[in-house]
């Protein structure tokens, strides 16, 4: 019998697969507990269109990932900040300024939790800010006045 799995299942197999099982373990173990239904012709195409948007939206993510990569290295931010004669800034910058003012130069958007700093910047000068994109970090350069 062929079914179309609806869960995960250790060790036989992922969502949305295709197997053949005996007829005693569909009726009686996948059936029951809605593991499984029974595979028709429509369901088969149903599940190759779903597939193929899911693949077209990871071509697409993996797209905007690398033009965002090519962005942080091309990119040197400045923020203008008020701040004293001796250079320490009124209000520190923090992730969330970082990542406004990436939005605003670049128009890619930026999540704050993607900019790793471990504390807010409170001098002016040049920094080098490391970006986390899906597990990876990439440096930004920053200069505050």
């Amino acid at each position: 019998m062929e079914v179309v799995l609806l869960a995960d299942l250790k060790n036989f197999g992922k969502k949305g697969e295709v197997k053949i099982v005996s007829d005693g373990y569909a009726r009686n173990y996948l059936f029951p507990k809605k593991l499984a239904v029974l595979s028709t012709d429509a369901l088969k195409e149903r599940l190759i269109h779903e597939k193929k948007l899911r693949d077209e939206k990871i071509a697409k993510q993996q797209k905007t990932k690398a033009e965002l990569i090519h962005k942080l290295k091309e990119t040197h931010l400045k923020i203008t900040s008020k701040a004293s004669v001796a250079g320490t800034l009124f209000k520190g910058i923090n992730r969330e300024d970082i990542a406004k003012k990436f939005r605003e130069v670049t128009g890619f958007d930026l999540d704050k939790n993607s900019v790793i700093l471990d504390h807010p910047i409170k001098h002016s000068g040049s920094f080098q800010i490391n970006i986390r994109i899906i597990n990876k970090e990439y440096p930004l350069k920053v200069t505050i006045n």
